[in-house]
C-alpha cells in the first residue's frame, strides 16, 4: 500500500473495499473477503491509532495512524510546494 498522508486509514479502507474485485483480478488478494478483512483492520486502526498489535499486523508504524502527524506532513509538503520557484534553466523559452 502506498502511503498518502492526506488520506486517513478510514478513507484507505473505503477505497480498498470499493476496489476489492480489481485487487483480486490483479492477483494482489486471494478473494474479496481477504480485501474486506484487511480493510476492516485498517479501519480499526483508524478508530484505535495506539493499537500496536494492529500496526504490527498491518506492517505500518505509528505515523500511519497518527492523524495530527499526517496533517503536519501534508501541510509541510503543501507549503514547500508553494514556496518552490520556477524551474531553473527555462528562462527565455517560449
Amino acid at each position: 500500500m502506498q502511503y498518502h498522508p492526506e488520506l486517513s486509514p478510514e478513507e484507505l479502507a473505503i477505497a480498498l473495499r470499493s476496489q476489492a474485485g480489481d485487487l483480486v483480478e490483479a492477483g494482489l488478494a486471494d478473494d474479496q473477503d481477504h480485501v474486506r478483512s484487511r480493510a476492516d483492520e485498517i479501519e480499526a486502526l483508524h478508530r484505535d491509532p495506539s493499537s500496536r498489535a494492529l500496526s504490527w499486523r498491518l506492517g505500518v508504524d505509528g505515523e500511519f495512524a497518527d492523524q495530527d502527524g499526517r496533517r503536519r506532513k501534508s501541510r509541510t509538503f503543501s507549503n514547500a510546494s508553494r514556496n518552490c520557484g520556477p524551474a531553473q534553466g527555462h528562462e527565455g523559452l517560449g
